[in-house]
């Protein structure tokens, strides 16, 4: 579709994979129209040229300006600054951390959500950190020095951050009973039960999560409490199974003994205290432990029916290849290392311990030194970390927006450009390259997480391609602007042989590019682009 206004045509092609702009005159050796004449591109002066070239990287960064500002003008989404959970025996449990404490700020700069918090713990591995939470309305000074972890950056890179032990999920309150002699389990209380309300004499304390059960209890202790009553909810746990070829869902529910619960209903069990520890030095995990109830971010829920034919609901994760699994992040590091399709668990069915191999669920992924076989046990957990209601950012006024955008258009400018940067030095490999079909999959996938996520990806790919217009190579807007600079200096145009050969060098690293991006895309996506195709014949 084509259509004039003035002697300017436009067009759009049936294949939308970029756009161009051609100039009349575009040199001395061109044939023009008659009503162009006088108006060649090569007439121009250096500067005039100069600005024309740089036009269209500079719209690439004026459209992610606008994008970024739309979605300022909207709102952010950002994840709080609140702790949802602290590991055990880590940097933070070690400081005096506990779920729920909302950080106001660290080493006296303001904090407003988790990103700042993430941010000021990464970059300062081994450094004491003087942090200031709220903790149920009052102010509490800790100091906590991150652990120095090795951990692989955006760029491929192995570098040294900081690791306190503090999650953005909070717990839910459900538990797992570790022996048939606790506590836990001689007042009825089973694994996978999710605790409703805690009530002993008048008080009965807010359940939000796991570790408010803990605390509800221990402070039941404190009380002097002879009794508490402990309201319940059965696990209903669904599980897929292999059935004549096809995954299908059944609705199965999960106890520790022979006598399985039918139904989600509400149970009420009462723990006598007499046999609790009035050990006041104690964490409130270590309370829980000693009644026999432990958390259930490592409790089978769903199954995939192949793990499913070893695993079972309500097993507990005690060990992944012989390495004790503390929690659900530990277990996550060992997966991404895992290159074998079985691995060895030990997990606690009941009250007993058992050694299992479950086979893994095997998918490809595109690491920076290029594409690896993974494999995941496909399952989830009764404890699942949950997220907290987000916070969110909003730019009010047409300038706010703007300065956000060019703040955002800034910040994503320079981490690319040391992503390209690193391409040439070697430490991210050329197989991290995308072509157009990479650019296709980002934006199709973007789309349907919503048009936010869209318009993030989208001034992504706009400064790309922006940045790479700009690299010094003939054909490129930088490359032009190399040979309009020389022109500059010379004060005479360059001879016409040169300038075709460096269009001839120019046009050969393109291609060579070019060549080298469609190859990257299609060993990444030949399979399911065959199987799409093979699947409009079937």
């Amino acid at each position: 579709m084509a259509f004039r206004r003035g002697i300017t045509e436009y067009r759009i092609s049936w294949i939308p994979l970029g756009g161009y702009v051609k100039f009349f005159g575009a040199s001395p050796q061109e044939e023009v129209p008659p009503e162009a004449r006088g108006q060649e591109y090569y007439r121009a002066s250096v500067t005039r040229r100069a600005f024309t070239v740089a036009a269209g990287p500079a719209a690439n960064f004026l459209l992610a300006v606008v994008a970024y500002a739309v979605i300022g003008a909207t709102g952010i989404s950002h994840p709080p600054a609140q702790i949802g959970d602290v590991i055990a025996g880590s940097a933070a449990e070690a400081a005096g951390f506990v779920p729920g404490d909302m950080v106001r700020n660290i080493e006296g700069k303001k904090v407003e959500s988790w990103r700042d918090i993430e941010k000021s713990i990464s970059k300062s591995p081994g450094k004491p950190l003087r942090v200031t939470v709220d903790r149920a309305g009052r102010a509490v000074e800790l100091t906590v020095t991150p652990a120095e972890v090795e951990s692989m950056n955006i760029l491929g890179r192995k570098v040294k951050v900081g690791r306190a032990g503090v999650a953005l999920g909070y717990l839910p309150p459900v538990i797992a009973v570790t022996a048939a002699n606790s506590a836990a389990a001689v007042s009825g209380l089973r694994t996978g039960d999710e605790v409703v309300a805690i009530r002993y004499g008048d008080k009965e304390p807010r359940i939000t999560g796991f570790w408010s059960v803990l605390t509800a209890l221990q402070a039941a202790q404190v009380a002097g409490a002879t009794e508490v009553s402990i309201d319940v909810r059965a696990a209903k746990l669904p599980r897929l199974e292999l059935d004549a070829g096809v995954a299908r869902r059944t609705l199965e529910t999960g106890s520790v003994d022979a006598a399985a619960e039918t139904s989600a209903e509400i149970r009420t069990v009462t723990m006598v205290t007499s046999s609790w520890s009035n050990d006041a030095t104690l964490t409130p995990r270590a309370f829980g432990a000693g009644l026999g109830i432990v958390d259930t971010q490592l409790l089978v829920g769903e199954i995939a029916y192949d793990a499913g034919k070893s695993l079972a609901p309500l097993d507990r994760i005690l060990a992944w290849n012989g390495t004790t699994l503390p929690n659900v992040f530990r277990m996550r590091e060992l997966m991404m290392e895992q290159r074998a399709a079985t691995v060895d668990l030990k997990v606690q069915r009941g009250f007993e311990e058992i050694e299992i191999a479950v086979p893994l669920h095997a998918f490809d992924a595109q690491l920076p030194e290029g594409k690896v076989t993974m494999f995941a046990l496909v399952t989830s957990f009764l404890g699942q970390p949950k997220d907290p209601a987000p916070v969110v950012e909003i730019y009010d006024g047409l300038f706010a927006a703007i300065g956000y955008g060019l703040r955002e258009t800034a910040k994503q400018t320079g981490m690319l450009f040391a992503t390209i940067g690193a391409l040439f030095t070697g430490e991210v490999p050329m197989k991290a390259l995308g072509g157009p079909i990479m650019i296709a999959k980002v934006a199709g996938d973007s789309a349907r997480m919503g048009w936010e996520v869209f318009l993030a990806s989208m001034a992504l790919i706009s400064i790309n391609l922006g940045l790479v217009n700009l690299f010094p190579i003939p054909v490129l807007d930088g490359g032009q602007l190399v040979m309009l600079s020389i022109e500059g200096v010379r004060r005479r145009p360059l001879a016409d042989a040169a300038i075709e050969n460096f269009h001839k060098v120019g046009f050969a690293m393109i291609l060579a590019l070019v060549v080298l991006a469609t190859y990257n895309d299609l060993s990444r996506f030949w399979k399911s682009m065959l199987e799409s195709v093979v699947g409009k014949f079937q």
